[in-house]
């Protein structure tokens, strides 16, 4: 896979490979009944892990580049591995094209600040094609999209006030509607694209470079318009000032 992350000039990419299989007409083939049930799917949270447990599988293991484990209703992964990019998948099944709600929190206790940390939506299970948005926490985001083992920029890493510093929460949240896709920082917009069509059911989190990070949540929910106020009761307490520090020990 390559890992693309910014220099402290926040301007240059570094590469790093890695492998995959093809995989996308079994995944269009498991979107045919949703496509006919959609709108009965408005309002629906389609995947939500707070980290209370592991119900999801995700994986617990400790090698030489990587280590995972479960802190305090968090989930806890330590990177010693500069060379690569992990990342960190759970299947979900959405219609390519409808409306959506991604969110996560994350935060850097240590390590890196120059390194990305972030979301990944639209992805095949061997990491072939993906999105990604990313926070580097020496205050940079960026967009992604990976098609064919390659990254190509939607939105080059570009300084922003929105992104926190380490020991510190970065909510970021991925939001479609229609044909535009929209990317949010601290519950603030910061850009917004003509959407594409994803190529695989695989949404997660993603992380390069040498540092320890802490997942409080990760939310994929589908917005009901004809009921505003849910998404704001249903959404997980996200607002960095209502998070307090995490107590993930180890590492």
């Amino acid at each position: 896979m390559y890992l693309i992350r910014p220099e402290r000039s926040g301007r240059h990419l570094r590469l790093a490979p890695r492998i995959a299989h093809p995989c996308s007409i079994c995944w269009l083939l498991s979107c045919l009944p949703l496509l006919l049930l959609a709108p009965s799917l408005r309002g629906q949270t389609l995947f939500e892990d707070r980290f209370s447990d592991n119900r999801h599988g995700w994986p617990v293991m400790e090698s030489r580049a990587q280590t995972t484990w479960f802190g305090d209703s968090t989930y806890v992964i330590q990177i010693r591995s500069q060379a690569r990019n992990f990342a960190f998948l759970q299947p979900v099944v959405l219609p390519p094209e409808a409306d959506f709600d991604l969110e996560t929190a994350l935060w850097q206790e240590k390590g890196d600040k120059n390194m990305g940390l972030g979301l990944v939506w639209g992805a095949q299970a061997d990491e072939r094609d993906l999105f990604a948005f990313l926070v580097s926490t020496n205050g940079h985001y960026t967009l992604l999209r990976k098609e064919r083992h390659a990254y190509h920029f939607i939105k080059p890493w570009t300084e922003s006030s929105r992104v926190h510093g380490p020991k510190a929460w970065n909510v970021l949240r991925v939001s479609r509607r229609g044909d535009r896709i929209s990317f949010f920082l601290n519950d603030e917009i910061v850009y917004t694209y003509a959407a594409d069509p994803w190529r695989g059911n695989h949404i997660g989190v993603l992380l390069h470079g040498s540092m320890k990070v802490e997942v409080k949540y990760l939310h994929m929910w589908i917005p009901d318009p004809a009921e505003p106020d849910r998404e704001a009761r249903e959404r997980p307490p996200h607002i960095p000032g209502e998070l307090s520090a995490p107590g993930g020990g180890g590492g």
